[in-house]
């Protein structure tokens, strides 16, 4: 099925998540290693580590929220973003209270409740290829509708 994925990872730790400074030392480290795609993730250090991905002419993927509008300056090198989509969370939660279902514990973001989702391709739409955006979206719908099984933490 994918034609697509031959992938080698590395990771690394930033010492602080809040130091974009260090996110992007530390991925300037992973591009000197051969890392060829960025994802970052770990608060205001994915933002260095996009600004090195954009200055190395790397394709990088963004966190949390669609980072191609609320971090411009990546924006060249922003594949997509792996998106939490918090909005949603808090409007589901806010349903619940009005309907008097609400229960106490942990609410867990997946694509099938839209807690999760991946952001528009932007200026590399027209780079990703046809039959890679339909495997997404196959997965992503086999995913959504229990035909692909994920196994999260309980």
């Amino acid at each position: 099925m994918n034609n697509f994925i031959n992938a080698e990872t590395m990771e690394a730790n930033v010492p602080s998540s809040t130091d974009s400074t260090q996110g992007k030392e530390t991925a300037l480290k992973l591009i000197g290693n051969g890392c060829d795609v960025l994802f970052a993730i770990g608060g205001d250090a994915v933002n260095g580590a996009l600004l090195a991905a954009r200055e190395n002419n790397l394709p990088a993927v963004g966190a949390d929220v669609d980072q191609y509008n609320t971090y411009p300056e990546a924006q060249s090198a922003l594949i997509s973003s792996a998106m939490k989509n918090v909005d949603i969370a808090v409007y589901n939660y806010l349903k619940t209270v009005a309907d008097g279902s609400v229960q106490a514990g942990i609410s867990t973001g997946t694509l099938q409740n839209g807690g999760v989702g991946l952001a528009p391709f932007h200026d590399w739409d027209s780079k990703i290829p046809v039959d890679l955006k339909a495997q997404i979206q196959e997965a992503s719908d086999g995913i959504r509708d229990g035909s692909i099984k994920i196994d999260l933490p309980q």
